[in-house]
């Protein structure tokens, strides 16, 4: 199972096909906040805040329909970013449906103006673009899905803080491991990395948490 820290999971068989994955949630995500400057998150939330903003660089991916995603697409709405792929046998999709408990909570704490879009980013794109819509449309109507080229995927991985290595892919293409962070990235509607919050996220102290961090945010950048 995927925890936050520096925790590796065993291997487990995935699907039908000869893949055996194993994940990691890095702690350098979690570290480089501490660096950086950041304050801890309200209790019952493992998050922390960054004290700088931290300005999203550019990236080229694509959603399933083709459409593309940039750093642009952060714009003008908050965003909850999670790193993941499609063949993940529990953690991704634990996390994907406690995002979607967060959003349900979310909508009764905000505006609809300020809900924020959740961005599911595909670090295994061999596997991820020809499935990644219908994958996070089994969690919420709502969630976006994006993947692209490996180039890309690593300049998005690394522009929101996060990790991936993918090991063993040269001797067996079917049989190799994804390691990736936990950690979901809190973007700004100016497209800035402005916290990192840690799954298991409690729905309703995670959701209220996220509404103060809006707000207070907001009413920060307004005296700017």
């Amino acid at each position: 199972m995927l925890a936050t820290g520096s925790f590796v999971s065993p291997m487990q068989p995935v699907r039908k096909a000869r893949v055996s994955v194993s994940l990691v949630a890095c702690a350098l995500s979690i570290v480089a906040f501490a660096l950086l400057g950041s304050a801890p998150a309200a209790a019952g939330v493992d998050a922390k805040v960054r004290s700088s903003p931290q300005p999203i660089t550019p990236f080229a991916l694509q959603q399933a329909s083709g459409a593309p995603f940039t750093a642009d697409n952060f714009k003008g709405k908050w965003s909850l970013v999670v790193l993941g792929f499609t063949h993940c046998p529990d953690v991704c999709p634990f996390t994907l449906q406690n995002l979607a408990q967060v959003e349900e909570e979310l909508s009764l704490r905000v505006s609809p103006d300020r809900k924020p879009q959740v961005v599911f980013i595909g670090v295994d794109p061999d596997r991820d673009h020809k499935v990644i819509g219908e994958y996070v449309k089994h969690f919420s109507d709502h969630f976006i899905g994006a993947t692209g080229e490996w180039e890309e995927v690593a300049k998005a991985v690394d522009t929101l803080g996060g990790f991936v290595r993918i090991t063993g892919k040269e001797k067996d293409p079917e049989d190799y491991r994804v390691f990736h962070s936990a950690s979901i990235s809190v973007v700004d509607p100016e497209g800035r990395l402005v916290a990192g919050v840690n799954p298991p996220m409690p729905p309703s102290e995670t959701a209220t948490f996220l509404a103060e961090l809006f707000i207070k945010h907001t009413r920060k950048t307004a005296k700017q």
